[in-house]
């Protein structure tokens, strides 16, 4: 999933943000690539979701080091240092009501073949935002893609997709934690999924939450409390 600032509609002030950010690129010889990531990435931002911008520098110590450059693309209101893997990040607030991570990285983080960090990225989703040298053309070639994910989860036993069933006789009911690899996490208590038999592994439940929830980034899952019980029956939540 990949373009330019065209490919999807941006709201008016983000797309003017980006606008800056490229002809900020522009004008230094050592930023080489800009990736836009995560929802605004995708197309699923919210009003108050903040600019996630993956970028390719020769060396990004320079940046994390003094960043003062986030001043020149508009007045900050405060600044905030975040490690993330192969990236370290530069979070900035706004004045103008922006929240933007700018995620630093040498231009071998998109260097095929792709690390699991960099592939779970721009499989959620991206826009190439800022790109003179053709670093990112072919990056789309080199991104492992679902079908190789579900037919590794189908040779596993595993499901591939959770199917809502609001007929079936059993559902399972429990405790989980998602952890998200960009940090924090969700949970939930007495969660409940249609089964179509009445067992259900703990791996096969993180995939069946993960995709029920339609959770991007997710990492670790932890199920706790786990049961399975019969529609209508006296554990079911649906129950009278």
């Amino acid at each position: 999933m990949s373009g330019d600032l065209g490919a999807r509609q941006l709201p008016e002030n983000v797309g003017g943000f980006l606008r800056r950010v490229a002809a900020w690129a522009a004008r230094r010889s050592d930023v080489r690539a800009i990736v836009l990531v995560g929802s605004h990435g995708r197309g699923e931002a919210r009003a108050d979701s903040d600019i996630d911008l993956m970028l390719l520098v020769d060396q990004p110590t320079v940046l994390t080091a003094d960043n003062r450059w986030t001043e020149t693309l508009g007045p900050v209101r405060q600044v905030q240092m975040e490690k993330w893997g192969r990236a370290t990040s530069v979070r900035v607030w706004f004045t103008e009501g922006l929240e933007v991570e700018f995620s630093l990285a040498a231009p071998d983080w998109a260097r095929p073949p792709l690390d699991e960090g960099t592939a779970r990225v721009l499989r959620d989703g991206y826009q190439v935002i800022y790109d003179p040298e053709g670093l990112l053309v072919d990056i789309g070639a080199h991104l492992p893609g679902r079908p190789q994910e579900e037919k590794a989860q189908q040779e596993a036993g595993l499901p591939v997709t959770y199917q809502p069933n609001p007929h079936s006789e059993f559902r399972v009911k429990f405790d989980f934690r998602v952890d998200f690899t960009n940090g924090g996490y969700v949970q939930g208590r007495d969660f409940l999924l249609d089964l179509e038999r009445p067992e259900v592994s703990d791996a096969e439940l993180a995939v069946m939450i993960v995709d029920a929830m339609n959770l991007a980034r997710a990492g670790r899952v932890r199920i706790r409390r786990k049961r399975v019980v019969r529609r209508g029956g006296h554990d079911d939540a649906s129950a009278g």
